[in-house]
């Protein structure tokens, strides 16, 4: 699913904005509204925008200081929040059956950059360990993605 449709699906009160931003700033989050640069790749508007909807999500207060240890941890839980939002257990098992497997044919998939992915495998590898069970697959992340279909009797 097009992250911006799964983004508004989830949170239906948030207004997305694209449009040119100030030097330095793409993406920003003001109570229900995120404002994201126009002028940056499609895949990186897709990843701040998943971002600055994770902080909507779970940041508290202004977490502009990164000296403060709550800012990182509230900046941190945002960004693992945003690969959730951005590469779903659903997405890897899309591109398995869409034969997408190589990391570069999953971030085309999906429309963001190959880092994200890692980060998402990153994310689940620490979740849910190197080997589980989804649905109707067997996911092994022990090298690489490995997704199988289980086989019924």
């Amino acid at each position: 699913m097009d992250i911006i449709k799964r983004l508004s699906n989830m949170y239906p009160s948030l207004k997305f904005e694209f449009i040119k931003m100030p030097e330095g700033l793409p993406g920003y989050n003001n109570d229900n509204e995120i404002f994201i640069d126009s002028r940056v790749s499609k895949k990186t508007q897709n990843e701040l925008l998943a971002e600055e909807v994770a902080h909507y999500a779970t940041t508290v207060g202004n977490i502009v200081n990164k000296n403060d240890s709550i800012s990182r941890k509230q900046e941190l839980q945002a960004r693992r929040t945003a690969v959730t939002y951005l590469v779903t257990l659903d997405d890897l098992i899309e591109c398995y059956e869409d034969g997408d497997t190589k990391l570069f044919e999953l971030a085309d998939h999906l429309n963001i950059n190959e880092d994200k992915i890692l980060n998402a495998i990153d994310y689940y590898r620490n979740k849910l360990g190197l080997n589980f069970k989804y649905k109707d697959y067997y996911f092994d992340l022990t090298n690489t993605i490995n997704i199988n279909k289980i086989k019924k009797n």
